[in-house]
């Protein structure tokens, strides 16, 4: 038997037994408020955060023109939880808008919109 298919099957018999996906990236908090003064809603002002990036994952953020804001990769070498600061490429922080964005890692491309309120 082909050995890809047998790790499809072990992560589909995974994913069936456990709920869990691998790979399923989940952002949070949306929408984000920065300095909302209320952590526990709008999270710890830090940013919005990307968990389950895995290793060598890239998180490309967009406007909805198309236009890209930033890229961060996991580095870090092991699945992860990135956050993005609400900063552009330049270092400035981005408007209140809706974003666009991509994770891709090897085999797979995940989307989303997240919304930024200043």
């Amino acid at each position: 038997m082909n050995i890809k298919l047998i790790i499809i099957e072990i992560i589909t018999a995974f994913t069936l037994c456990t709920g869990i996906a691998f790979s399923d990236v989940s952002v949070y908090p949306v929408p984000w408020v920065p300095e909302s003064g209320n952590p526990s809603k709008n999270g710890d002002y830090t940013g919005i955060k990307f968990a389950g990036v895995p290793a060598g994952g890239e998180i490309d953020i967009y406007t909805v023109s198309g236009n890209l804001v930033r890229k961060i990769t996991n580095d870090t070498g092991a699945t992860n939880t990135i956050i993005w600061d609400g900063k552009n490429s330049s270092g400035a922080y981005v408007a209140s808008a809706v974003y666009l964005w991509v994770v891709k890692s090897p085999g797979k491309t995940q989307t989303g919109k997240l919304i930024v309120v200043r």
